[in-house]
């Protein structure tokens, strides 16, 4: 690459020259003004043709390697976000089913006491029942 550069640069310089001969020569009162300007035109095909001093590359790869960190760590919140509403989110699932569970349980308690005064009702009526009929039994005796 510096080769190329050097050589591109050789020629572009030549060039130039060879402009500025001829002008020279051709406009010899103006010669002094354009020779100016020949220079301005050198040091713009010099910019343009050297490489940049390894000082810009190194801020270019900073400043890409800052971008590339301001992505991560955009990337990263994005993800610690996500993360976070899907805890979130069952967490939020987790106390439903916890609720429904304590409403079954519930229920569960409120059959069971009902069985259980049912089973009582039931047992007050059997008594009931065999006092009556020992009491018709001893009634028709």
């Amino acid at each position: 690459m510096g080769g190329e550069v050097g050589s591109a640069r050789t020629s572009a310089t030549s060039m130039i020259s060879d402009l500025a001969g001829k002008v020279s020569a051709t406009y010899p009162e103006e010669y002094d003004g354009l020779q100016r300007g020949s220079r301005t035109a050198t040091i713009a095909v010099l910019v343009m043709f050297v490489p940049p001093p390894r000082r810009l590359a190194h801020a270019q790869s900073t400043d890409e390697l800052k971008q590339r960190i301001e992505e991560l760590e955009r990337s990263t919140r994005e993800q610690v976000d996500a993360l976070k509403r899907m805890l979130q989110q069952q967490e939020a699932e987790r106390a439903k089913e916890r609720r429904a569970q304590e409403e079954r349980e519930r229920t569960l308690r409120t059959l069971q006491e009902q069985v259980e005064q049912q089973q009582l009702s039931l047992q007050k009526q059997k008594r009931t029942s065999r006092r009556r009929s020992r009491a018709c039994q001893t009634s028709s005796t």
